[in-house]
């Protein structure tokens, strides 16, 4: 009599039984959710960010009009509507806008502020030289 135990399948066998076996009612309702939480989490994301960039764009021009009297004043109030004209057009678009908007206005966002901090500091060296030039100061 031959008594050999039965072996186990090991991680190989068990991975390709899931992967054979087509998907239950259950499971392809699963994944339909889960890619629909997704797309709906990707919309609500641009979403915010539009009412993020709006909001930037108002303090930005508040902060840049508590500096009128300083030079170089202009350059964050141009960033600011700069950014309230992105977050209009994010949320003009909104549904439709889809991904592509995410990558390009932040791009916008990030080298506009960039380019005010720049001009910013220029004007605020100058200005402690006590050479304020017409170029950079508003």
């Amino acid at each position: 009599m031959n008594v050999t135990p039965k072996r186990q399948p090991g991680i190989l066998e068990r991975r390709l039984s899931l992967e054979a076996r087509d998907p239950t009612p259950f499971e392809d309702a699963g994944n339909f959710w889960r890619a629909i939480s997704q797309a709906a989490t990707i919309v609500m994301c641009i979403l915010m960010l539009g009412v993020l960039l709006l909001v930037i764009g108002v303090v930005r021009i508040v902060m840049a009009f508590g500096m009128k009297g300083h030079a170089g004043w202009i350059w964050p109030a141009l960033s600011g509507v700069l950014s309230l004209v992105l977050g209009f057009m994010i949320i003009s678009k909104w549904p439709a806008s889809g991904l592509w908007v995410i990558g390009l206005f932040v791009a916008i966002e990030l080298i506009i502020q960039g380019w005010s901090c720049i001009f910013l500091a220029l004007a605020a060296r100058n200005v402690s030289k006590g050479t304020t030039t017409g170029k950079l100061a508003a």
